[in-house]
């Protein structure tokens, strides 16, 4: 909503040359690029987050025995990686 202000102050006060025509443009860009980024951010955290709970349950299901082993834990310590 700030953004909306100062955008209309700006529109309505300066003609768009030089300085001010650059500051309108960054003003613009932040606010489009800023809510894609951050619903980014947002969804790559749930996603690692489902991947940790997917490899705990994984482990969980194992039987007593196995989960000790080392090798059977190095299967999954591969994943996760980008």
């Amino acid at each position: 909503m700030t953004q909306l202000w100062a955008l209309l102050v700006v529109l309505r006060l300066v003609p768009l040359n030089g300085l001010a025509g650059q500051a309108v443009l960054v003003l613009v860009l932040g606010s489009a690029v800023s809510p894609g980024a951050g619903w980014r951010w947002a969804w790559r955290l749930g996603s690692e987050r489902r991947r940790a709970l997917e490899i705990r349950r994984e482990v969980e299901a194992w039987p007593r025995g196995r989960a000790r082993n080392p090798p059977a834990e190095r299967e999954f310590a591969g994943r996760g990686g980008r």
